[in-house]
């Protein structure tokens, strides 16, 4: 009894005819399943868009040659910059003489300026691993690195790589070499 109700509120809403001969109630019935089944197959097209939606994107903090406009910067082309902001004071910018791009250290006095990518891809995170040497022990990966965006990857040095390692007094490469020092 329940069945039968719920298909003659279903058969009212879809303004089907309610005629009681048995051709018309077969009709009625598989126009019936028919937009059942398609409404149940939109749906499930529709709960798979947003979960694909949902996957999880990896954000990357970049400081130094990777930023926009810089020469490394062409790594993150299909990333997506989500903007800028300024560390709270805990790390230190340096650079190493003789050498074109910047580092920074935990333990520091300094806050540093840095952007945020949500990466396109593991291939770029890859690139970016190569890039700094990651594999090699030349710069630690953290994947829990403090933004205003997420939680974020950033790469670092554990000790300076020379003594006389000189400090970025501003916090922020692009201003360093906007001047020119």
């Amino acid at each position: 009894m329940a069945r039968r109700q719920q298909k003659k509120s279903i058969r009212q809403k879809l303004n089907f005819p309610t005629n009681k001969s048995e051709q018309f109630k077969k009709l009625n019935s598989e126009a019936v399943d028919k937009i059942v089944k398609k409404s149940i197959k939109q749906h499930k097209k529709e709960m798979t868009v947003k979960k694909n939606k949902k996957k999880a994107v990896k954000l990357v903090a970049v400081y130094g040659t990777l930023l926009s406009k810089c020469p490394n910067n062409g790594h993150l082309q299909n990333a997506e910059l989500l903007g800028t902001f300024q560390t709270e004071p805990g790390l230190s910018l340096y650079l190493a003489p003789g050498r074109a791009y910047p580092y920074i250290m935990k333990n520091g006095v300094q806050s540093v300026t840095m952007e945020v990518y949500a990466l396109d891809s593991k291939a770029t995170e890859d690139r970016i691993d190569q890039l700094e040497g990651v594999s090699v022990g030349f710069y630690e990966k953290e994947e829990t690195f403090k933004t205003p965006f997420g939680p974020a990857i950033a790469y670092y040095r554990k000790e300076k790589m020379e003594a006389n390692d000189a400090m970025i007094m501003s916090g922020s490469w692009k201003e360093y070499k906007a001047v020119g020092l």
